[in-house]
């Protein structure tokens, strides 16, 4: 698997990601486990969080959730596998209730497609609520340029299995680039129209953060908050928040 040097003209630091991440999970980890006096196993006080999460209402996407999906995009850059496919699914408009489980539905279908075909996924998604849109997801996705078609015309399947209504403008996908293969691309200028459609599209689905976050990472888009129930920002486990934190810093 070829891995690509460090990308100067991406937005953040490398290295900035994967500490935001370590300080994020330190101080979440620190104070939450099991009690003195509980009678609960560590396996039941993690299980009774993710319920607290998952109906947990946020309105702003904080610094390590920004992070995690920039550091995410670079990580897969790093590796040889840059997203290059840009997929919105409109979670409203397809009647969905559960949205993350939908979701979930319609990931695992892609993961096990490319898997069966000798490919790993990455990816990465954000999950936010409009005005017009409704709810709906962002997923930068991994896709090698000679599956997608292909997968173009099973992804209406896929909604169908989640639960979703396949309607029209339910899905809408394009290329993050100029092309595909922009992304595994060694022309010079060919690499840096995906390196600044890249920048410009993860710019664009981190715009609910918040102030720190903002900050943080230099995002001078408009903010545009949203009220979001459970979890709002999610990647694939080959580059999640453990693989973030082997990226190699910026010289």
């Amino acid at each position: 698997m070829r891995v690509l040097p460090e990308n100067p003209a991406f937005p953040y630091s490398a290295s900035d990601a994967s500490r935001a991440l370590t300080r994020a999970t330190k101080s979440s980890c620190g104070t939450r486990g099991t009690s003195l006096g509980s009678r609960r196993t560590p396996i039941q006080e993690s299980r009774k969080r993710g319920r607290r999460r998952s109906q947990r209402r946020t309105s702003a996407l904080t610094t390590a959730q920004v992070a995690l999906v920039l550091g995410g995009a670079e990580h897969a850059r790093q590796t040889g596998r840059p997203l290059n496919r840009f997929i919105t699914i409109n979670w409203s408009l397809a009647d969905v209730d559960d949205v993350h489980a939908a979701q979930s539905s319609f990931i695992k279908h892609m993961r096990d497609w490319l898997r069966a075909r000798g490919h790993a996924v990455a990816y990465v998604w954000v999950i936010e609520r409009g005005p017009i849109k409704g709810i709906h997801t962002h997923l930068l996705v991994h896709v090698p340029p000679k599956l997608v078609t292909t997968a173009a015309k099973l992804q209406r399947g896929w909604l169908k299995a989640a639960g979703a209504k396949a309607r029209k403008s339910v899905i809408y996908t394009r290329a993050i680039g100029l092309s595909y293969s922009c992304g595994s691309s060694s022309v010079e200028r060919v690499q840096a129209a995906y390196q600044h459609n890249l920048a410009a599209l993860l710019e664009y689905v981190c715009k609910a953060a918040d102030e720190q976050a903002r900050l943080k990472f230099n995002i001078t888009r408009a903010a545009q908050r949203c009220e979001v129930i459970g979890k709002r920002v999610g990647t694939s486990r080959n580059i999640g928040t453990l693989s973030i934190r082997h990226l190699r810093p910026r010289a």
